[in-house]
């Protein structure tokens, strides 16, 4: 199991005096989630379910708390009460382990043991002189004792220290797989490997300045290097440094999942606080990932990262997903039926994902754009959904209504040439019109003018039969104003004062188009009862040249 271990002493007090004086904030990216927690987190370990933090508390006091956060919803459930300044955690599953530190002047500490199903601290186990590290593998509980230079090695059944063994100079982290204990050893530049069946330190191993934390996967073992900002890989099976990795300034923790690495990083003045990834196969460094505060630690449990901060936890997924976004329109919208609706959108990928394999939407479009159904009335849903190269989707969602487009006035003006007589001829009419109380676009309503002209040559009797259809071109103006300023197309009204005769049109150019108009006309002419009849006293009849018309509703689509 791996353990991580946060900064310790003068020099974390140094530090984070530092960054207060730096005037450091979080910047925390849109993918990690942060979880207050108690004073001075200095260590965390997540065990997949639950993710347990040690709080070191506020000086002088150092009173420590322990924060156990449920890992699927972020909230904090417990803040457990341990001992003085805790330093280090670490989680089986079962019960949780928490070194204290101990007072001065003989730092003489102990280990909380904490039932993980209850939160109870069912016991305190005197160890050595400032214990700063620890690590458990289910079985044995391994804890180092940083002033003395010793592991205490506690069996976990019976919280019985069963053997102190010497490691080194002022030892800092420890991390256990079962078979084989790592203890980085700050003080000599080495970590020792111990044997965990007997007991007995098996190899050291050199490694970087300042070694501090440890962890391992079983097949290798990861080792921060504090001052000269590398990590190490040992070969667990030869203690052989394989590779070493460049890391960023004061990397303060690390851990292992297997298939990645992670590393908290505490960063220089005004570039605080970072997380690097790394690939275990290769040792290559996958992304930073920027946080933007102190760091102390970090633990993964395989699908996230938990990083100990400024009185907080960041929270990191391993793999992030992708995520989508619709620019335009905004949800809530109401549209025409049969309305041009474009859609505006994006997809990315999380920071060192894989790439975005497609952005799609649900009418059809691809890229980062598409437009609305609305060919049919009522409520809608437009969907664009993100996809990872690794299988991974997301979705953004807008809702919206189809409506019929209309406007409930239509009333003007008619001038016929030469006029209807009694003897058929071709009539033009000339048209001054308005359309009123429009819904459904943008415009609230339209003056248009039209010049249109009978197909057969008609007469009065036009007036009082079906009717003879008038066709020709129309120009509409519109309130608001648009741009262009005008639309074009061709009308068709019915020549007759038969109630309710057709009304038709189609916007071919300009703005709005295309758009199709339909609705039902009443026209009155003057002197159109007596169409063709003359005055009395008079040969020949007046022809019939003006008119008026009011209509229904004219529907838009």
């Amino acid at each position: 199991m791996f353990r991580t271990v946060g900064l310790r002493g003068g020099f974390i007090a140094a530090l984070a005096v530092a960054a207060s004086c730096a005037g450091v904030s979080t910047a925390a990216g849109e993918d990690i989630r942060t979880i207050p927690v108690g004073p001075g987190p200095s260590a965390v370990s997540s065990d997949g379910i639950h993710v347990w933090v040690a709080n070191s508390g506020e000086y002088p006091a150092y009173v420590g708390t322990v924060s156990e956060i449920e890992a699927s919803t972020g909230t904090v459930l417990r803040t457990i009460p341990v001992g003085n300044h805790p330093d280090s955690v670490s989680s089986d599953g079962v019960h949780v382990w928490v070194p204290n530190r101990g007072e001065y002047p003989s730092y003489l500490g102990s280990v909380s043991e904490i039932e993980a199903a209850s939160g109870a601290v069912v016991r305190t186990i005197p160890v050595g002189s400032e214990p700063v590290g620890v690590s458990s593998d289910g079985t044995y509980v391994w804890v180092v004792n940083g002033r003395e230079g010793t592991v205490s090695e506690i069996e976990a059944a019976s919280g019985a220290v069963v053997r102190t063994i010497p490691v080194g100079s002022e030892p800092v982290g420890v991390s256990s797989d079962g078979t084989h204990v790592w203890v980085s050893v700050k003080g000599e530049g080495m970590v020792s490997e111990i044997e965990a069946a007997s007991g007995a330190v098996i190899r050291t191993i050199p490694v970087g300045n300042y070694p501090f934390a440890v962890s391992t996967d079983g097949p290798h073992v990861w080792v921060t290097n504090l001052t000269n900002e590398i990590l190490s890989e040992i070969d667990a099976s030869t203690g052989t440094v394989i590779r070493t990795i460049p890391v960023g300034v004061y990397a303060t923790g690390v851990s292992s999942d297997r298939s990645h690495v992670w590393v908290s990083e505490v960063g220089v003045i005004r570039e605080w606080g970072s997380v690097t990834e790394i690939e275990a196969s290769s040792g290559t460094v996958i992304r930073r990932i920027p946080i933007g505060e102190f760091l102390t630690s970090l633990s993964s449990d395989g699908t996230h990262v938990w990083i100990t901060g400024e009185d907080k936890v960041n929270e990191i997924p391993t793999d992030p997903p992708p995520h989508a976004s619709i620019e335009s329109p905004t949800s809530g919208g109401t549209y025409a039926k049969g309305a041009a609706v474009t859609a505006k959108f994006s997809c990315t990928d999380g920071v060192g994902a894989p790439g975005i394999e497609s952005c799609t939407d649900s009418n059809g479009g691809s890229g980062t754009s598409g437009t609305l159904e609305t060919s049919t009335l009522g409520p809608h849903t437009f969907t664009v959904t993100a996809k990872s190269n690794d299988g991974q989707t997301a979705t953004a969602t807008i809702s919206y209504t189809v409506v019929k487009a209309l406007c409930t006035g239509d009333s003007g003006t008619v001038r016929l040439s030469p006029g209807l007589t009694n003897t058929p001829a071709i009539q033009t009419l000339k048209i001054k019109a308005m359309l009123t109380g429009c819904t459904g676009q943008s415009f609230t309503q339209a003056s248009y003018t039209a010049t249109l002209k009978t197909a057969v040559a008609v007469s009065c009797s036009t007036l009082s039969g079906a009717g003879n259809a008038a066709i020709g071109p129309a120009k509409f103006r519109w309130t608001p104003k648009a741009k262009p300023s005008t639309s074009t197309g061709p009308v068709t009204v019915i020549l007759a004062e038969t109630p309710s005769v057709a009304f038709s049109g189609e916007l071919t150019e300009g703005v709005f188009s295309p758009l199709s108009l339909a609705g039902t006309v009443n026209e009155v002419y003057e002197a159109g009862a007596n169409c063709g009849v003359p005055e009395k006293g008079k040969k020949t009849a007046k022809a019939v040249k003006a008119g008026t018309f009011t209509g229904s509703e004219v529907v838009l689509n």
